[in-house]
């Protein structure tokens, strides 16, 4: 399961710090989305991998409420959807 988050803009880099550190305490895996990025808003966007099941509602809640972080949800699942005409070409491609 996954979360997404952005720090707040009044984070200081110890800030950030604490929070990276206490969600890898915890077990999650975090990642930022857009690594050596220049653009402030980009460069503030992580995703979190959480393993264990039983405490993604705790890091979420976490997340939400530290003053830290601008936002926290869960990562949207996301599935591609080809038409049908694609579909079909790829099914004969395949036989």
């Amino acid at each position: 399961m996954n979360l997404q988050f952005k720090f707040d803009p009044s984070a200081n880099p110890n800030d950030r710090q604490q929070v990276l550190s206490k969600l890898a305490a915890d077990g999650a895996e975090v990642e930022q989305i857009f690594p050596g990025e220049g653009d402030e808003e980009l460069a503030s966007l992580y995703t979190v991998r959480v393993t264990d099941a039983s405490r993604f509602s705790t890091l979420l809640r976490r997340l939400k409420r530290s003053r830290k972080v601008a936002y926290a949800e869960p990562e949207a699942e996301r599935a591609i959807y080809l038409p049908q005409e694609m579909t079909a070409r790829l099914a004969a491609r395949r036989r």
